[in-house]
């Protein structure tokens, strides 16, 4: 598979919450809250079945950007509305956690992902969002 798939498929996921409220965008292209919802299904389903035994997701470009893959995928399941206690989620975290990345792209997605976690875990990952945005100031 290449670099590029797995990242159109996690910029779809962002993009298709929008347009369940959009709707005008309902009326013009015929799509309903439902087929919308079962698309986001879909690709949430396939996202989760494409996770490494690691709890990673990419093919980690380790020298330039060693966890932002797996960041970005971890944002865009939870904007999707995602539990971070689901499992595989969890595991995800967990490796973020265990991953040490200083580069400024995966600081921030690691950031995004710990904000969204944060929502509804009462600041769990607090700690982890507050030390890596201090590495980004």
């Amino acid at each position: 598979m290449s670099k590029v798939y797995p990242f159109a498929v996690v910029a779809l996921l962002l993009l298709l919450p929008e347009l369940s409220v959009a709707e005008d965008h309902h009326r013009h292209t015929g799509y309903s809250d439902a087929a919308v919802q079962d698309a986001i299904r879909r690709g949430v389903d396939y996202i989760l079945s494409t996770q490494k035994a690691d709890g990673s997701w990419g093919n980690h470009d380790r020298e330039k950007h060693p966890t932002a893959e797996t960041a970005v995928v971890c944002y865009a399941l939870l904007q999707c509305g995602e539990s971070p206690q689901h499992p595989q989620l969890e595991k995800a975290l967990q490796w973020l956690i265990d991953t040490e990345d200083r580069t400024t792209y995966s600081l921030a997605m690691r950031c995004c992902a710990w904000a969204a976690a944060n929502r509804s875990t009462k600041n769990k990952y607090l700690k982890q969002l507050q030390k890596e945005a201090d590495l980004l100031v």
